[in-house]
């Protein structure tokens, strides 16, 4: 062998080394995080992230219908990054507190959970403190109150079919939202990690504490966080998309299960001081329930300083709103993250929603 043709094998070695940053094929990828040489950044309509994929192959399928367990195929959102919670979203006094009120667990959480669920919680693109209720009081539920990781039995190998992962491996739920599926363990370890570490040995979910918060949030992110009426405020929807086929619907096997997620989202509110009034919904899986604000420094500590909640003005509402031209009573509601008989219950006076009139005053907070 020549020189000139080492030189050539050194030449073509270095050009076919990946960009440093950029990710394989089936990598997860984003605007940010590119895919290395000719391939494409695979991305589902609409969504920020997707798979490295050949240039003209298309390999994303859209999400399928629920499972029993409520527990859909994903779309496989993928998130790299690891940051923490801004200060004002949860203090680590209203997590413990929230932990400890809601469902009557009564088990103080560990410092390794509160920084975990600190670090991890970007991965759940939450940004509001009420979408951060939100997701809190179904993991309590999920988890019972954090003392388990890991489905009650667990089920005996074969009770979830095993097609794509490891033969002899068993992927029940695990975590603090109980990831299920075989499908939902190599998706959510495709997109947190870029590998398939979570299907090769699935019980790292459960012994892995900062790995449970990272597929409950994944899990969150990729099912719940985009979902109709959530960022509305919309409980009753997070409920659906978790465990739906169970708990919700005229033939719901554990209809009770919605309720007390309802009633644990109540404490967490009242820990994270946001709650106003108690749920007035017939329908655990479709209930909004008012809160003092829904963006992030709302209720609770913002930059640090105890936040000031609204002083009560007359008749016990402590928030007015002026309606303006053209507005109708249901797209008050809904800009205020409420439904039209809440919001017909904090104004009785109303009466006929469709004669409301542009200057006139409406209760929108009790």
């Amino acid at each position: 062998m020549t020189w000139k043709s080492v030189f050539l094998m050194i030449v073509v070695n270095i050009v076919s080394q990946p960009v440093r940053g950029c990710r394989m094929r089936d990598e997860g990828c984003s605007a940010a995080i590119p895919c290395c040489g000719n391939l494409a950044c695979d991305k589902g309509p609409g969504a920020a992230w997707g798979f490295c994929r050949s240039s003209g192959s298309s390999a994303i399928a859209a999400p399928s219908k629920s499972d029993s367990s409520s527990r859909s195929q994903s779309s496989s959102i993928p998130i790299f990054v690891s940051s923490s919670l801004p200060d004002a979203l949860c203090s680590k006094e209203e997590f413990i507190t929230a932990v400890t009120s809601a469902g009557g667990f009564g088990v103080t959480p560990s410092d390794e959970q509160y920084r975990n669920f600190v670090a991890r919680a970007v991965n759940g693109q939450i940004t509001t403190k009420r979408e951060l209720a939100m997701f809190l009081a179904n993991v309590i539920h999920e988890s019972a109150g954090l003392t388990t990781k890991e489905e009650w039995g667990p089920p005996a190998p074969g009770t979830y079919p095993n097609t794509v992962g490891v033969p002899g491996k068993n992927y029940h739920g695990r975590g603090y939202i109980q990831l299920t599926w075989d499908y939902n363990y190599k998706n959510a370890s495709m997109a947190l990690y870029g590998d398939l570490r979570l299907l090769n040995d699935p019980d790292q979910v459960k012994s892995n504490d900062m790995i449970s918060w990272d597929t409950a949030f994944w899990y969150w992110s990729a099912h719940v966080h985009g979902a109709a009426g959530v960022q509305e405020g919309n409980f009753g929807t997070t409920i659906m998309k978790i465990n739906g086929g169970i708990e919700c619907g005229s033939s719901a096997s554990n209809p009770t299960g919605a309720r007390k997620r309802l009633q644990m989202y109540q404490d967490v509110l009242k820990a994270f001081g946001l709650f106003v009034s108690e749920a007035q919904c017939s329908n655990a899986c479709d209930c909004v329930i008012l809160t003092f604000a829904a963006g992030s420094q709302s209720g609770g500590k913002a930059n640090g300083n105890p936040a000031l909640k609204p002083a009560p003005i007359a008749n016990g509402c402590s928030q007015t709103y002026t309606i303006k031209s053209g507005e109708s009573f249901w797209l008050i509601g809904k800009n205020n993250g409420m439904m039209v008989d809440q919001l017909l219950t904090l104004n009785p006076s109303v009466g006929d929603t469709n004669k409301i009139q542009s200057g006139q005053s409406i209760c929108i907070r009790a």
